[in-house]
């Protein structure tokens, strides 16, 4: 699997992305990070944070992202 620009990234399933974090209780973040990415989103409080990671909400996980690539399969039970 390799990074692929952001710009190439899906906007109806998850995905990892890299980049940076906002978000209501610690404001902006500028060390970027990894994350799974849930959705794609236009409604936001940080201009640029356009992308919600998995299991929160808008108001708990914001990012902007650089690249992306695509979940593991994951390991058989």
């Amino acid at each position: 699997m390799k990074w692929k620009d952001i710009k190439s990234a899906p906007k109806d399933r998850a995905f990892l992305g890299y980049g940076i974090f906002a978000g209501e209780i610690h404001g902006a973040e500028d060390s970027p990070s990894i994350s799974v990415i849930e959705k794609y989103t236009e409604r936001t409080d940080y201009e640029g944070f356009n992308w919600v990671a998995a299991n929160t909400d808008a108001y708990a996980g914001w990012w902007k992202l650089t690249h992306w690539m695509e979940l593991p399969l994951p390991p058989k039970i």
